[in-house]
């Protein structure tokens, strides 16, 4: 086991916290939950930009896809599942970081720092303000919550 990750697990790049022993239902419901979409809406940026950095935060989102389908009894599955989720996680954020204001500078290193080192807990409060920005250029989001399942 890595150290840091304890038994929460990052789906969404972030958007949720899940206990490994929850039931398996329970960690594709907490994916779910943290999957976050972008619908049109905002203004300020053109139409293409918009869209670019919506797209960028679907990316972000569907970083969780490596965790959803894994079978939780198997530990070694599970953890290669997780490495894979957190560096495409760590990789839509770069993409993203080139797209949102330059004022996301500093939050975004801090959510990549803390994604990096499987801080879970740590990586939702720094995305915050980021989803406050998806919301307000893509619309409706799902708000992380920061509870353990």
């Amino acid at each position: 086991m890595v150290p840091g990750r304890g038994s929460s697990v990052l789906g969404s790049g972030g958007r949720y916290l899940v206990d490994v022993r929850a039931p398996k239902s329970a960690v594709v419901a907490a994916a779910a939950y943290g999957l976050a979409s972008c619908s049109g809406g905002g203004g300020g940026a053109t139409a293409l930009e918009q869209r670019a950095v919506c797209d960028a935060f679907d990316r972000l989102a569907a970083s969780a896809a490596p965790v959803e389908g894994v079978d939780l009894s198997d530990p070694a599955s599970f953890e290669e599942a997780l490495d894979d989720a957190v560096s495409e996680y760590v990789a839509a954020l770069q993409e993203l970081r080139d797209l949102v204001p330059d004022t996301f500078e500093d939050d975004i290193d801090r959510l990549q720092a803390a994604a990096s080192q499987y801080r879970f807990r740590d990586a939702l409060d720094a995305r915050v303000a980021l989803e406050e920005f998806e919301q307000a250029t893509c619309g409706e989001t799902v708000p992380s919550t920061g509870e353990a399942q």
